[in-house]
């Protein structure tokens, strides 16, 4: 019993590594990635909408030098010449906070959609509503589940109040009975 908790808990372990990674950054946030092409004088696609939470890479496959950078300043590659991404080379960011995000290429375009430029849409992740699962219901031809039963008893099949004795005891030995 010992050498199957001890298994147990090293695949767990184990488990845990794997999803995190070896940087310690969550898995399932390595999972939320959207990717931006950059062309000459365009990204592809021109607009993308994406959940808060997803990191975009837009990836340089042009044979220019090229720019992200936000109308608003929220996130910019940069405009130096050793920031210019040259064919080849990326750059990310990741959007928490839903809204509307346009962009551009400083060297082809320029803030509020002239030339070169793109928009990014994010989304609120939506938030799965908890549903509740009642137990195993009785079956008319099944013994062996506890009846879920209406005030009047008839509708379980047994002829006293739920929860009564007499329907205990009923119940008690159907299920008996259909073990045997």
């Amino acid at each position: 019993m010992r050498k199957l908790l001890f298994i147990m808990v090293a695949l767990a372990a184990a488990l845990l590594v794997i999803a995190t990674g070896t940087d310690g950054e969550n898995a399932s946030a390595n999972l939320q990635q959207a990717n931006v092409s950059i062309g000459d004088n365009f990204y592809n696609p021109e607009t993308i909408t994406v959940n808060a939470g997803t990191t975009v890479v837009w990836v340089n496959n042009g044979g220019a030098n090229h720019t992200v950078s936000s109308d608003t300043g929220v996130f910019d590659s940069g405009i130096a010449p050793a920031d210019l991404l040259s064919s080849g080379e990326t750059f990310s960011f990741t959007f928490t906070a839903p809204g509307t995000y346009p962009y551009f290429c400083y060297l082809h375009g320029a803030a509020g959609g002239i030339g070169q430029a793109g928009t990014v849409i994010v989304q609120q992740v939506a938030t799965p509503t908890p549903t509740a699962t009642i137990g195993p219901h009785r079956q008319p031809d099944d013994p062996t589940v506890w009846p879920r039963c209406d005030a009047i008893s008839e509708r379980c099949g047994y002829a006293s109040a739920p929860g009564s004795p007499p329907l205990r005891a009923a119940w008690a030995a159907n299920r008996v009975a259909a073990r045997a």
